[in-house]
């Protein structure tokens, strides 16, 4: 069976989208109120997939003057709620959330009318509200909050700024003005006692409550729909930074493979949700995908954009049991490589197989797990089979390899991050520059639930 770690299983409701943010690019959606909502209550409800971890990244803020509200993960990826800077207010959950696989869904719930401190402010994560925390302090009774004020509000940065900018995906964004809601309003249990995410409706979102689905819908003068707001209040956010190429398909109901970035160490940088890797000059690492997958037909594509001077980047797969993050993918037991010089290699054994390639060439794997073949295609044209003596008792990852070289490649499992010129699916599902072989699927939680 496949390993999907942290994915979602499968629901009755879906969701077509998800806006992907890149930290280094300053990407933000704001909007600045031009009258005050309730100041006292609202709920914030996102499912957020992570990408860069161990840094302050702020997915929702806000500031009246020299104070600030936030909504963040900070430094030591634990989630924190504060109010004024801190000083009014501070909540910093105990456990952390490092799995970059997996959707989590958010909910912060503020009532400051309520005669019981600990009511709050409430935090809910994947529908259970949160009981331990490491710093727990509330707001006066009747505190008068930034959030929902005439004031500027920020999706994927800090309040009033840029700062702390937000890395990963998000989905469903809802800001509700004047009522503190429970998770229920936005997900469910499923048959599999999965906490998923359901059709929203009944929600009155107040004065300057709004709702992100990311379905660009909307005005043209907000870069074609980006910041719609569909609750109907019209709360259109201004986009900065972010184009149509950063809607994606990787949502909390079809949760598409990244890399993971908790697997490789030194001289390996991910980048662009975790779809980009970056290898300095002494990198001898294999990075590998968030699925792992041990039965079924997948197919995937990696585009180098800088391909090393060493011939020694590589593409392929690697066995789950005995991978290691130091050395590259060609010299692992279980492992299955397409060379940059047009070899091939099993572990340590390499033969002649096809063309080289080079910078800016697209690469497609087409990996048979029920028959136990590797096919690799370059550009769209087949090398032909590689290998059909993979065993099908093996669990493996999708990965790559760098070796001594400065290389940079974009990963695509069907969620691309470049720019497709053509635009294949596997039949339902993914993106992709050239079409999958038949009976090939993309990397993503609904396939893997059909196939493997």
């Amino acid at each position: 069976m496949p390993t999907i770690l942290g994915a979602n299983s499968v629901s009755g409701y879906d969701i077509s989208n998800s806006l992907a943010f890149n930290d280094a690019s300053s990407e933000t959606l704001d909007k600045n109120f031009s009258s005050d909502g309730d100041r006292q209550k609202f709920t914030w409800s996102a499912w957020i997939k992570r990408s860069a971890l161990a840094a302050d990244m702020v997915p929702f803020g806000a500031a009246e003057g020299s104070g600030r509200d936030e909504i963040r993960l900070n430094s030591n990826d634990k989630f924190q709620v504060f109010l004024g800077d801190a000083s009014d207010a501070n909540l910093i959950t105990t456990r952390v959330f490092r799995d970059v696989s997996a959707w989590y869904h958010f909910v912060v719930a503020v009532d400051t009318t309520q005669g019981t401190a600990a009511n709050r402010i409430k935090v809910y994560v994947n529908g259970v509200q949160e009981s331990a925390f490491d710093t727990e302090t509330y707001p006066d009774q009747n505190y008068q909050m930034d959030f929902t004020a005439d004031c500027e509000h920020n999706i994927g940065a800090e309040g009033g700024g840029a700062s702390l900018a937000f890395d990963g995906y998000m989905s469903e964004v809802n800001f509700v003005d004047g009522t503190q809601l429970t998770p229920s309003s936005f997900g469910e249990t499923n048959d599999n006692n999965v906490w998923v995410p359901k059709l929203i409706s009944g929600i009155s979102y107040g004065t300057n409550g709004f709702f992100l689905q990311f379905k660009q819908t909307g005005t043209s003068a907000n870069a074609a729909g980006i910041g719609a707001d569909t609750s109907g209040n019209n709360h259109h956010m201004t986009v900065t930074n972010l184009t149509a190429i950063d809607i994606v398909e990787d949502t909390p109901t079809n949760n598409f493979a990244t890399m993971n970035s908790l697997i490789p160490s030194g001289s390996v940088a991910f980048s662009d949700s975790n779809l980009v890797a970056s290898a300095g000059a002494n990198a001898q690492r294999t990075v590998v995908g968030t699925i792992a997958v041990s039965s079924g037909k997948w197919y995937w594509e990696t585009l180098w954009t800088e391909v090393g001077g060493n011939d020694a980047s590589s593409v392929g797969i690697v066995g789950t049991d005995n991978m290691t993050p130091n050395g590259n993918i060609a010299g692992v037991t279980n492992s299955f490589a397409y060379l940059q010089d047009g070899r091939k290699q099993n572990s340590s054994a390499v033969a002649s197989y096809g063309t080289r390639f080079e910078n800016s060439h697209i690469v497609g794997t087409a990996l048979n797990l029920d028959d136990g073949t590797i096919t690799f295609y370059l550009n769209g044209s087949s090398q032909g089979e590689a290998y059909d003596n993979i065993s099908t008792d093996i669990t493996y990852y999708l990965a790559a390899g760098f070796y001594n070289n400065n290389s940079k490649l974009d990963f695509n499992f069907g969620n691309p991050r470049f720019a497709i010129s053509s635009g294949n699916s596997d039949g339902l599902y993914g993106n992709f520059e050239y079409a999958p072989p038949a009976g090939y699927y993309a990397v993503c939680s609904k396939r893997l639930a059909q196939f493997g």
